[in-house]
Parts: structure tokens; C-alpha cells; sequence
């Protein structure tokens, strides 16, 4: 529970379980293993340290499979001590090293990655001239270092390696970014990898991310998050275009701590640490348009961002204490391809909106109606039951205690959900 952690590693296993790491927001020198878990959906989360016994080293990510077991990657900055990875079955009670992922103390490791108990991988920096990439059939018993084959893994100078926490995962396929700008793909859980460079003015692929099997996109920003250039792929990650390049981020929409697609949609969500640009943002065109979903104002600094699926996100942003902040869940009922019916049924105007919101109800008369306004990150701000007479029905919802940002209204009927979003000017 100590203040200012920040939780920059989100690992979402299903709708109710979920792993976060954390660094030190006061002194980000201060390297830290703190880590925190739900198996609830976040109602109660349980907080731990991963016990290296080593000093100095930091939590790259985690990658869980259930409650009880994950695995961790374990790194040192300045590459003093050999670090890896740990692993526990127990729910983050006890961790314990796996030895032969035999990264060393000129090793870096970046990332784990379990597709289930038995089949893992682990990515580190390039060590001999090519990325130290190790594989498992066996839970992290055994691990096997990936030959660089054909020159698969080479660096492609001496200046190349990988960030932790970048890559995406889709089925079996598994694709991490590159300091010069290269993304690494596998498509049968690391034996083998091809390779291609973003270009498109991404030569530096920080975040990669991709929504199925063949979109995708790499993501760049400047020192400060000042300036952000994303390119996309549409065909898994041979050919790449750009898509965004901005260049202030006075007047960006797209924020530069976090991105992330929305696995099964056209939809990416952006979240933004600095103080003049806090928050969230989405596209719900493939990043070709955004929005922001908050105030920037107002928000808080969100720091990292993560999505299962339409319904299930989650945004890590800096704890207050033991019991505040450091997590928020994303509502997912929104309009980027979650779970819904078509609006036709319910529209909402005026949209922005100032203090009143109408909504115009078709053909659910004589059903009981639950009518709810919820923010951009799930909180339900209001709720009221009524029942319609009439086949055409028009509801007034008064907007005048809401603050200016993104919400979403939902009707439900007891059998149907109907979702509209709507901005409060």
C-alpha cells in the first residue's frame, strides 16, 4: 500500500482476474518489484512484492494464467546481476526462479509471455549479437534458448533491443517492437520468427499492439510523450503505413503513456501521464479519428492500458494509499464494439450536450425500463427505473451536476442492452 505506486504492467487473464506490476512514481531510480491481483473483477485486490533476493531490479511484466499461477520477468537496469525469470503457484505468496531461462548479468530481459500452463516464451535483449529469446513446453521447467536460424533474431546493430512489456499476442502468434524500428513476429509460440521495419517515420517501435490476427500497430513517441507517430498493419505485420503523426501534444488527441487495440474491433485506447495531457482517449476507426474520453483537466494521469476484449479494459494509473486509485476498470459496454444492441431503438441528443440530454425511445413501450449514465471509466453516475406507455417515448436526463468529458447512457430492458455515447459540454 504504499503512496505514488504506479502500475505501468496490466496482464488481463479473464473478466475477473487480473495482475498488475507497479514502479516507484516518487523516485523512478528506485527500482521495485510490487505487484497487485483481483480475482474478483477488482472488487478486493491483494497486493505483494516478488521476493528476488536481489536488490536493484525491477518488474518488466507478469503473465498469469489463473489466480494462482504467473510468471515474472525480472530485470536490473544498469545489467549488474543476472536477473529472468520467477514464477508462482500460489497467488504471489511465494516466488521462486527458473533457472534455466539462463539469462545472465549481461542479459536484459524485457518479457513473459504463458499461452497456458505448459507453453511460454521469454524475450530479452539481444546477447551475442541476436535477441535472447528462450521458449517452454513444460510450465518453465525447461527452457530453450531460440537459435538464431537464418539469422532470425539478429540485431540489426549494436544500438537494437526491446522494451519491457512490448508485444501483443494474438492465438498463437506473438509479435514484440525494436529500438530501430523492427517488429519480431512468431507464429508458433517462439521457435520460429520473421521480421519487418515499420518505417512510415516509426523508428522506434515503444508499443506494439494488435487487434486480431492481422491488424496491428506500432506506436512512437518522443522523449516527454511530446510528439507520437503511429503506423498500422493490415496484413499481420509485413507491410505498415502511417496513420498519425503529431507533433504537439497541445492539440493531439492521441495520448503518449499507453495504447492499445481493442482485440475484435476497429477500436484503440490511448492514455496520457503527462500533466498537461492526462487521461484517455479512443478511435473507433482504426486510429485514423480520435476523441478524448476525458477532461485532461480533470483526469487522472493514466499510465498504462489494457484490453481482453470489448467489454473487459482496465487503465493503471498512481495509488493514494492501500485502499485508493492505482486501477481503474473500463466500463466496456461503449460504442467500440462492445456487447450491445443497435441504438436505433434509443438515440440521445442534443450530442454534446450541455445540461439536458433527451433520449428518444422506440418500441419498448410497456416494458420496465433501467435507464443509467456511467463515465468513461465504468462508474455509474446515475440510475433510474420507468416504464413506457407509449410506442415513441422521449426521456429528459439532466447533465448540469456532470463535469465536461465522455459518458455513456444505457437502457435496458431485462433482456436487451441499448448503449448511447454522448459528451457533457
Amino acid at each position: 500500500g504504499t503512496p505514488s505506486r504506479g502500475v505501468n504492467s496490466i496482464d488481463i487473464v479473464d473478466a475477473n482476474t487480473v495482475w498488475v506490476g507497479s514502479y516507484d512514481g516518487t523516485n523512478t531510480s528506485n527500482y521495485i518489484t510490487d505487484f497487485s491481483k483481483t480475482i474478483n473483477g477488482g472488487t478486493l485486490w491483494t497486493a505483494g512484492t516478488i521476493t528476488t533476493g536481489l536488490t536493484g531490479v525491477g518488474l518488466g511484466n507478469i503473465s498469469a494464467i489463473d489466480g494462482d499461477t504467473a510468471w515474472a520477468s525480472i530485470f536490473h537496469p544498469t545489467q549488474a546481476v543476472a536477473t529472468g525469470i520467477w514464477k508462482t503457484t500460489d497467488g504471489g505468496v511465494s516466488w521462486n526462479k527458473q533457472t534455466t531461462a539462463a539469462f545472465t548479468a549481461a542479459s536484459f530481459p524485457d518479457f513473459v509471455y504463458f499461452w497456458n500452463a505448459n507453453n511460454g516464451i521469454a524475450v530479452g535483449d539481444p546477447l551475442g549479437g541476436y535477441f535472447e529469446v528462450y521458449t517452454t513446453a513444460d510450465g518453465g521447467t525447461t527452457w530453450v534458448r531460440t537459435a538464431n536460424t537464418g539469422n532470425q533474431l539478429q540485431a540489426s546493430s549494436s544500438s537494437e533491443y526491446g522494451y519491457t512489456n512490448d508485444f501483443s499476442v494474438v492465438g498463437n502468434t506473438l509479435w514484440f517492437g525494436s529500438t530501430t524500428g523492427r517488429v519480431f513476429k512468431t507464429t508458433d509460440m517462439g521457435l520460429t520468427f520473421t521480421k519487418a521495419s515499420v518505417a512510415n517515420g516509426v523508428t522506434d517501435v515503444q508499443k506494439v499492439s494488435f487487434a486480431d490476427a492481422i491488424t496491428g500497430y506500432a506506436f512512437m513517441h518522443t522523449a516527454g510523450n511530446k510528439s507520437y507517430k503511429i503506423a498500422r498493419t493490415l496484413d499481420g505485420g509485413t507491410n505498415w503505413s502511417a496513420i498519425i503523426n503529431t507533433t504537439s501534444i497541445a492539440d493531439s488527441t492521441v495520448l503518449g503513456a499507453d495504447i492499445t487495440a481493442v482485440p475484435g474491433t476497429n477500436a484503440l485506447i490511448s492514455v496520457g501521464s503527462d500533466v498537461t495531457a492526462k487521461g484517455s482517449s479512443w478511435s473507433g476507426d482504426g486510429g485514423l479519428s480520435w476523441e478524448l474520453m476525458e477532461d485532461t483537466s480533470l483526469a487522472p494521469q493514466r499510465l498504462s492500458v489494457r484490453f481482453l476484449d470489448a467489454s473487459t479494459g482496465w487503465a493503471g494509473t498512481f495509488n493514494i494509499d492501500a485502499f485508493t486509485s492505482g486501477i481503474s476498470k473500463f466500463n466496456g459496454m461503449v460504442g467500440i464494439g462492445a456487447a450491445g444492441n443497435s441504438t436505433k431503438n434509443v438515440t440521445a441528443f442534443p450530442n454534446p450536450a450541455a445540461d439536458l440530454l433527451t433520449l428518444n425511445i422506440n418500441g419498448l413501450n410497456g416494458k420496465q425500463l433501467l435507464i443509467s449514465v456511467f463515465n468513461v471509466m465504468g462508474e455509474k453516475i446515475s440510475s433510474e427505473k420507468m416504464q413506457t406507455g407509449s410506442p415513441v417515448y422521449f426521456k429528459h436526463i439532466d447533465l448540469s451536476a456532470l463535469s465536461a468529458g465522455l459518458y455513456f447512457v444505457e437502457v435496458t430492458d431485462g433482456n436487451n442492452k441499448f448503449v448511447n455515447k454522448f459528451i457533457k459540454q
